[in-house]
């Protein structure tokens, strides 16, 4: 990845959290009632959540009963994560770090990576990420994938749009570089207050189904299946999710650099 492209470490700040709040609010429950039945998670199940963000999913599974690890780059996040956590009386154990080299071996029944938290660093270092991700998985572990489905968004997202916060009005500039495979959303943030704007900028990879299927192999994990919605549609070229479903190989060792 090129320098001064880690878009990431900046983004996740005031501005995010005012733009996502309720999307959050209406999706947290459903996203892990389907984390939950798809990966046959019972009480005291070991699952990584990674990246965690603030600990929507992670606070929510742990009052569910599961064991649970946030793994996030953000010391901001994690800061909200743990407020999460000591305001639902749960306990999670969450962990500062760079999921591109996780240090788990062999950890969890389960990982889950969710909300469009994939495919921010480019091929290789993507593909080592998932990598890892397979790697913290005892074997036949399972490993839940929230992607966005690439050919229903590039059809229907429009080019730019409005949106609010409680504070600002947001243009929404959006564009896919179909020779990377790349879907680059700019944000202009204008106070309704008056003042001037704040522009953020995120250049996220979005992967086929097939390229996961090959990372995946490679690592040592099985595709089981695949939804197109956490309505648990199938997948389809309309379908505004790609979740993918994989087990890690009951034996030998998953392959990661």
């Amino acid at each position: 990845m090129a320098p001064g492209s880690e878009w990431f470490r900046e983004f996740f700040d005031e501005f995010y959290d005012d733009t996502h709040r309720e999307i959050e609010d209406l999706t947290t429950g459903i996203e892990v009632a389907g984390v939950v039945a798809w990966l046959d998670l019972a009480p005291g199940s070991r699952v990584l959540d990674v990246p965690c963000g603030s600990g929507r999913h992670a606070v929510e599974l742990a009052a569910r009963g599961m064991d649970v690890t946030g793994f996030d780059l953000s010391p901001r996040m994690l800061e909200r994560a743990q407020a999460r956590a000591r305001s639902r009386g749960v306990t999670v154990r969450w962990v500062l770090g760079d999921m591109r080299r996780l240090p788990f071996e062999g950890a969890f029944d389960a990982v889950v990576n969710l909300f469009n938290s994939f495919g921010y660093f480019g091929d290789e270092e993507d593909r080592r990420a998932l990598a890892g991700m397979v790697a913290a998985l005892r074997p036949g572990g399972r490993l839940l994938l929230d992607l966005p489905n690439r050919d229903a968004y590039v059809s229907q997202v429009p080019p730019a749009y409005w949106d609010e916060t409680p504070t600002h009005w947001v243009l929404c500039s959006f564009r896919f570089d179909s020779g990377t495979g790349t879907a680059v959303t700019d944000y202009t943030y204008v106070p309704k207050a008056g003042g001037p704007p704040q522009y953020r900028q995120t250049r996220v990879r979005w992967y086929t189904l097939p390229e996961i299927h090959a990372w995946l192999k490679e690592a040592g994990a099985a595709v089981t299946a695949v939804y197109g919605s956490w309505d648990a549609e199938p997948f389809d070229v309309d379908t505004p999710r790609m979740i993918v479903i994989a087990r890690r190989d009951a034996g030998g060792s998953p392959t990661r650099d």
